[in-house]
């Protein structure tokens, strides 16, 4: 009878769900990518986010227009994402380096609540967004 548990045992372990009810997996963190170009931001300049997804913002400008994306507010360290790449924190933000044509930059939002953003283009051209971070499904 004791052979026939064992078995039991480790084919319930092997099927059960391991981890932790508040942290998703990897693999359902939503992830959106804002393409910034002549005609704007898109698909949109405000949009919501699941809390511990990521937005990509894209450089699509066919010229040499270099962008750079500045997020109102720091976002700090968070195991159930990568929390940035290319992303600096500094003076209470964090900020893009200059993106080249075809080139972005990734942020991690692990915290609810609303973020403003702006992307530079060039010298002269200023464009505003948020970022709506929930609980919920988006």
């Amino acid at each position: 009878m004791r052979i026939e548990i064992v078995p039991l045992l480790l084919t319930v372990l092997a099927v059960s769900p391991v981890g932790c009810a508040s942290s998703p997996e990897p693999a359902d963190l939503p992830m959106k990518t804002l393409i910034v170009d002549e005609a704007g931001i898109h698909p949109a300049a405000d949009i919501p986010l699941r809390q511990f997804g990521s937005v990509v913002w894209l450089n699509g400008f066919r010229g040499g227009q270099k962008i750079r994306v500045t997020v109102e507010r720091p976002v700090g360290a968070s195991e159930p994402c990568v929390t940035r790449l290319g992303f600096e924190d500094g003076n209470g933000r964090a900020t893009s380096p200059e993106l080249t044509a075809n080139h972005g930059s990734v942020l991690c939002f692990h915290e609810t609540g609303e973020f403003a953003y702006s992307v530079d283009v060039g010298k002269q051209e200023h464009l505003n967004g948020k970022i709506r971070v929930t609980m919920g499904e988006q």
